[in-house]
């Protein structure tokens, strides 16, 4: 267990929950000292749900810690896949999953949410995702942006291009014009409203 990183308490769970029986076969036995560490069944079911939980981040900080990645317009997406995934345990209408993760998925929710509100604040996020073919109008939307944050995104994209791109009238067209407004124009044709 490496205390600085959670994905270490990740993989312990994960190695508990593989070796259950043996676990429980060694904890069972008193001459081993280690009845004091046998799990209820309410705890199997506890640490089972702890390692779903814990699986939501698992993806980001893989992606997060390989070399050259993640890429600008992969941060924003992947917060909201996240906050999706812990919105849906604090949603639990079937009420199986445990009320202390329903709590520590409240504070994640909180955190990231302080993140989001971070990112809105800079251009960039939103210039990388609408300019992402893959992302634009379908994502935005899936990710709960209304009609007017989705026109506003664009607003954004068009005063950033004619602000850092567009060539004053009285200056010659340079050559990667023609690519920025085909990237451009057709991200933004893609984006419904």
């Amino acid at each position: 267990r490496v205390a600085t990183h959670w994905n270490s308490d990740f993989q312990c769970l994960l190695s508990c929950q593989y070796f259950q029986n043996e676990v429980e076969q060694i904890t069972a036995i008193s001459k081993h000292g280690l009845t004091s560490y046998q799990l209820s069944a309410n705890q199997w079911s506890l640490l089972k749900d702890l390692i779903d939980a814990l699986e939501i981040f698992k993806e980001a900080t893989d992606l997060f810690s390989q070399k050259d990645v993640p890429l600008i317009m992969d941060v924003l997406p992947i917060f909201f896949d996240i906050q999706l995934s812990l919105t849906n345990i604090l949603m639990d209408k079937k009420n199986c999953i445990h009320s202390i993760l329903k709590v520590a998925a409240k504070a994640a929710l909180l955190m990231i949410d302080k993140y989001t509100i971070l990112t809105s604040e800079s251009e960039v996020y939103y210039i990388a995702i609408a300019m992402r073919p893959d992302q634009k109008p379908d994502w935005l939307k899936e990710c709960d942006h209304d009609d007017d944050r989705i026109e506003e995104i664009k607003d954004m994209v068009v005063k950033w291009w004619t602000e850092s791109y567009k060539p004053n009238e009285d200056e010659e067209p340079y050559d990667a014009e023609p690519q920025v407004l085909f990237i451009l124009f057709y991200s933004l044709n893609n984006i419904h409203v």
